[in-house]
C-alpha cells in the first residue's frame, strides 16, 4: 500500500515567518509489516526512529510552500493490518 500527503502553507504576514512543520508516518508493531518512507519534497530536517517528521524553514513574507511527502506499507495480504485506511 502507498500513501500520500501534502501539507500547504502560506504565509500572511507583512514579515517573513520561521516555521516547523511536525507529522508522522506510522510505526510497524509486527516483523513482517514494513513502512518506508519513499519520497519527500523538501527533505524533512529530522526524522526520528518513531517516524517522526519534521521540517524548518524561513518563508518569506506572501510566500507559499508545499511539503509533499508518500511513504509505503508492506505485509502479507493474509494479515490484517489495522489503523491504515485502504
Amino acid at each position: 500500500l502507498r500513501y500520500g500527503y501534502e501539507i500547504e502553507v502560506k504565509n500572511l504576514l507583512p514579515t517573513a515567518a520561521k516555521l516547523e512543520i511536525h507529522d508522522h508516518i506510522p510505526v510497524a508493531r509486527h516483523e513482517q509489516i514494513k513502512v518506508k518512507l519513499e519520497e519527500a519534497e523538501p527533505q524533512p530536517s529530522e526524522k526520528s526512529d518513531l517516524n517522526l517528521l519534521e521540517w524548518r524553514f524561513a518563508l518569506p513574507a506572501g510566500a507559499e510552500k508545499t511539503v509533499t511527502y508518500t511513504f509505503s506499507v508492506e505485509h502479507p495480504r493474509s494479515m490484517m493490518v489495522m489503523g491504515l485506511i485502504d
